[in-house]
């Protein structure tokens, strides 16, 4: 009977303690989604949602500091995994292109990027 009691108090502090972690994440996760909306991020509520958005917008568009074979394999392994997306990669060149490329994207005159990865 004593180790029955245990158990059952154990679990019981268990799913409280589950609770309380639940509803610290979810008020966390809300501030997160805040702060990510005010930036002019959006957070999708889970892989679904995201794959069914992703297959409606249909393309990714990325600007890569990488070499071109490291690019193709990235480009390939991304076809491979989501066929229903359509991957524009693109190497960005020198140092000079990188720092006109980011000075343009601060002023705001190029906004048509998904990923910028740009090494200097």
């Amino acid at each position: 009977m004593k180790v029955l009691l245990a158990i059952l108090l154990a679990l019981t502090y268990c799913s409280v303690l589950s609770v309380a972690q639940a509803a610290s994440a979810g008020a966390g996760l809300m501030q997160a989604q805040k702060e990510a909306e005010a930036k002019g991020y959006r957070l999708e509520g889970n892989r679904e949602e995201i794959i069914a958005k992703a297959k409606k917008e249909g393309g990714l568009r990325a600007l890569l500091g990488f070499d071109k074979p490291p690019i193709v394999a990235l480009r390939d392994g991304f076809r491979k995994k989501y066929p229903f997306i359509n991957p524009n990669f693109e190497e960005h060149g020198n140092p000079a292109e990188s720092q006109r490329f980011l000075m343009e994207l601060q002023s705001g005159r190029v906004a048509d990027w998904d990923i910028n990865n740009i090494l200097s």
